[in-house]
């Protein structure tokens, strides 16, 4: 069985914390539960030390987790272009049609 350091080996029985058997990719012994556990905690903890030249921004902080930095950058940039798209008018109007028939 294959084994990463610092990690224990794949098992496909159920603890007693369990409710059932672990969920696994077919033909293989990947435990869906763990790559998940595994691929969050990348995200959250990921510090690039080396950095590309093409991924360096005034707003990307070289101490903190690159891919949460990334996906709040998304997150606001996406914020941003819904809020713009916005037609004030049908802001407007909405506001006037809650207000009549919430007064």
């Amino acid at each position: 069985m294959l084994q990463v350091a610092d990690e224990e080996p794949v098992r496909s029985q159920t603890s007693e914390a369990d409710t059932g058997p672990d969920l696994v990719i077919w033909g293989t012994n990947v435990v869906v539960s763990k790559c998940k556990r595994k691929f969050k905690r990348f995200i959250e903890e990921f510090i690039d030390e080396t950095p590309a030249e093409d991924e360096v921004t005034e707003e990307i902080d070289l101490t903190l987790p690159l891919y949460l930095q990334k996906l709040q950058e998304v997150g606001f940039k996406m914020l941003k272009s819904i809020v713009k798209s916005l037609a004030m008018t049908q802001v407007l109007w909405f506001r006037l049609k809650f207000w009549k028939n919430h007064s």
